[in-house]
């Protein structure tokens, strides 16, 4: 199925396998006429997509204008830095210096904790559109921004090394999420009379 329009932006999926809790399928996003991700996952817990991109709506806020002539890359690493994310700029702290007891250590994680708690700012520069623990996990994050009568989405896989920009339609975003969120396998999550929503 595909909620949006592909030629600017569309969430696609297939429903492979349902429980009573979960729906599982694989799950891709169309950016203008081309598809994001080379490999689809088949086992992609669609639930929880929904779940994401029902938060993303719920966020709500005006949308941050984004400059016509500003770089890409400056934009997407001020939006991954104002929601408290780190960028290809900052050190990758290995995992056993977190595991060490070392007082120096200990010192440098809570200076480097300080520093991103620093960065982030109310509201930040950028909507998240959140969609699923796998692409995050895989280092994808996506954000949304006005231009005029137009908006933009940023997209990068790689902490902003590299981003990808399209300018769109306004709503082109907005539209394809609440055509996912209302397909007929997520309707149950965006009623009200819901407790576990």
């Amino acid at each position: 199925m595909l909620a949006g329009n592909s030629r600017y932006f569309a969430l696609w999926y297939d429903v492979v396998k349902t429980t009573p809790k979960k729906i599982y399928g694989p799950f891709n996003v169309f950016v203008a006429g081309a598809l994001l991700l080379d490999e689809v996952d088949a086992e992609s817990e669609l639930i929880s997509i929904a779940s994401d991109l029902k938060k993303t709506l719920a966020e709500g806020h005006t949308l941050s204008e984004i400059p016509k002539w500003g770089k890409p890359q400056e934009q997407f690493v001020r939006s991954l830095h104002e929601h408290g994310y780190l960028s290809f700029e900052d050190p990758i702290v290995p995992d056993h210096w977190r595991l060490a007891g070392s007082e120096k250590i200990k010192e440098f994680m809570q200076l480097f904790n300080d520093l991103i708690e620093e960065r982030r700012v109310d509201p930040p520069f950028g909507q998240e559109i959140l969609m699923g623990p796998k692409l995050r996990e895989l280092g994808w994050r996506f954000f949304l921004y006005s231009r005029g009568k137009r908006e933009v989405v940023l997209i990068s896989g790689d902490r902003g090394l590299t981003v990808m920009k399209r300018v769109l339609p306004k709503g082109s975003v907005i539209a394809a999420i609440y055509t996912f969120l209302n397909s007929e396998e997520f309707l149950p999550l965006s009623d009200p009379k819901r407790s576990d929503s």
